[in-house]
């Protein structure tokens, strides 16, 4: 054959022939687009030259990876990935799983891919997630969302750096899974499929075919990816916990593909009742997982004892999940990486005595602790609190850098005493009606750092002791024992009957509660009286000339009445927008 052009010739078998002499010269095949090789044949390919070559097959019986691959590099070197840029590859060789992906990623156009697999060890999980495609957006970037922003459905465009135009997989045991065998490649495997049909190209057709111990071959679809299939047809006994396919079992599968792992139990099916059943298949993915959320229904709490597995956890959001208490020394790597915290429904005694070195946003919803805590945040910079009554936040958390605190509860300020804030520069506040006018006063004159204030109001009577406090010296109100506000409107108004300054402006410069105060939006929800309006308003504007007056101007003072999308009060200094979405954020 060396030196002769074929210009007919489409298809070419070459099977095992004599090594000597080996071809002098190169062979032409113009037109040819089937070439298949066989043992002792990939040398050979070197001197055949396809331009036209559409489908290529390669069957090696080495048995090591290392005789393998060796074959599979002379494949290259032949003009595989470089002259030849087939669009059906089918390989039967047993190489190394690194270099059988190097060798795709010089195959873009490739639509068809067949591998014949002597046993599943062969090729590792490695290799199955090299063909998973990835959202092309950044996870790491939606972490500093807003409070009411949700982990992102929509992950935009997702792409695959290997083969991106592959339609049609199949894959051919001869032997599968036994029960001494890794569990790992099994999640990037069904993922396949799923993570693939949000490309611009989803395969069309995704086989996996097996043999059992009966020597029958069983042909299963995985185009769908995990949803559509039966636990049951894998026949593997560890998978027996998960049989129906568990909602928990599928939301781990997906997550493999975008390290973030969503299970929403709407169903009520639960978490299986040992987390541990996960670890023999899961445990190499929990280490690069970066966000994690499971919201359990029912009043039924599960324990979730898994979290010193997930070694890069960026976000935790958990709802009616306990957590167990790990030693302190025991050193969870979360606390080293965690970014944002939201936990509802469970204890908080597990937190006791660490410290969240980068942690920026803590949301807690109806929480319980049955000792005395102590949480270092050193970094942590917004805080929401809900549900949770007489939370001590300042005596639990050290938070030395909050710039903002939102609570939704009124029972801080339920009594007279009231319970400290922990300092911050932006408040948002809800007030019931059974907030104390006192205990609202003494905690938020005691915020020196403060620049905005933000409450809603369900009933008008603590806002006149308020703005009072808000246009009075220190030395004047002290803190955090106010006098009550009957008498801090009788006898120490805002100003008095000749409109000057009820303090001592006369007397030199001084500094009023919250100097640093810039931005102030009042929502009363129930207001009825025209009266209080006139009476609030009148307050507001002297409040505001006794803070110009004494060198802190406010640059805004907004006040909405009732369910009014526009405020009713506006005292502009700066003339910039003012946010309102304050007032859905608190109903």
């Amino acid at each position: 054959m060396g030196g002769r052009n074929f210009p007919q010739l489409q298809s070419c078998s070459i099977n095992s022939p004599t090594t000597y002499p080996a071809l002098s010269s190169d062979v032409y095949f113009p037109i040819c687009q089937e070439l298949e090789l066989g043992h002792r044949s990939v040398e050979v390919a070197g001197r055949f030259r396809a331009p036209k070559v559409y489908s290529i097959s390669m069957k090696s019986n080495e048995w090591t990876p290392l005789r393998g691959s060796k074959e599979v590099i002379l494949l290259c070197r032949a003009g595989l990935g470089i002259q030849w840029q087939p669009r059906v590859l089918h390989l039967s060789v047993l190489c190394d799983e690194g270099l059988l992906l190097s060798v795709l990623k010089l195959l873009p156009a490739l639509n068809e891919l067949r591998l014949d697999i002597a046993r599943p060890c062969v090729l590792g999980r490695r290799f199955f997630k090299g063909l998973l495609a990835k959202p092309m957006y950044d996870p790491k970037g939606k972490f500093d969302r807003n409070w009411d922003e949700d982990l992102p459905k929509d992950v935009g465009n997702w792409e695959s750096s290997i083969c991106p135009s592959l339609k049609r997989l199949v894959l051919k045991y001869e032997r599968w899974l036994r029960r001494t065998d890794r569990l790992d490649i099994l999640p990037p495997l069904m993922t396949i499929g799923w993570s693939r049909s949000n490309t611009p190209t989803p395969l069309e057709s995704f086989l996996l075919c097996f043999k059992r111990s009966d020597t029958k071959w069983e042909v299963l679809k995985l185009d769908n990816g995990p949803y559509r299939l039966d636990l049951a047809a894998l026949d593997i006994p560890q998978l027996r916990p998960f049989q129906g396919f568990s909602s928990f079992f599928i939301s781990c599968v997906t997550a493999t593909a975008t390290s973030v792992l969503i299970h929403n139990d709407e169903n009520r099916q639960g978490l299986p009742d040992h987390l541990q059943h996960t670890l023999p298949i899961f445990e190499p993915y929990f280490y690069k997982l970066s966000a994690l959320r499971i919201h359990k229904t029912g009043r039924k709490q599960s324990t979730f004892d898994i979290l010193p597995h997930f070694f890069r956890l960026e976000e935790l959001e958990l709802y009616y999940v306990d957590i167990p208490s790990y030693s302190v020394n025991a050193g969870l790597p979360l606390f080293q990486t965690l970014l944002r915290l939201s936990l509802s429904y469970l204890s908080l005694q597990w937190m006791d005595g660490c410290v969240f070195t980068r942690l920026k946003r803590l949301y807690l919803k109806t929480v319980s602790f049955r000792e005395p805590l102590s949480v270092g945040l050193p970094v942590c910079t917004h805080i929401k609190q809900a549900g949770t009554d007489r939370l001590p936040l300042q005596s639990i958390f050290r938070v030395p850098t909050l710039i903002e605190l939102v609570t939704f509860d009124d029972a801080p300020f339920a009594t007279n005493h009231g319970l400290p804030l922990p300092p911050t520069r932006r408040l948002s506040l809800y007030c019931g009606y059974y907030t104390a006018s006192e205990s609202l006063v003494a905690g938020i004159t005691s915020l020196v750092e403060l620049e905005v204030l933000i409450i809603r109001f369900d009933r008008p009577n603590p806002i006149p002791a308020l703005l009072t406090a808000l246009g009075r010296t220190v030395a004047e109100i002290g803190v955090p024992a106010l006098r009550s506000a009957c008498d801090a409107l009788d006898r120490n108004a805002v100003d008095d009957g000749d409109g000057e300054d009820a303090g001592t402006l006369s007397r030199g410069t001084r500094s009023l509660n919250c100097p640093n105060l810039r931005r102030l939006a009042l929502w009363i929800f129930n207001m009825n009286s025209a009266s209080e309006r006139k009476e609030i308003e009148r307050k507001c504007k002297q409040f505001m000339d006794t803070r110009r007056r004494a060198g802190q101007e406010l640059e805004c003072c907004r006040i909405w009445w009732g369910k009014d999308t526009t405020p009713s009060i506006v005292l502009d200094t700066s003339g910039d927008e003012f946010e309102v979405n304050w007032c859905s954020k608190l109903k």
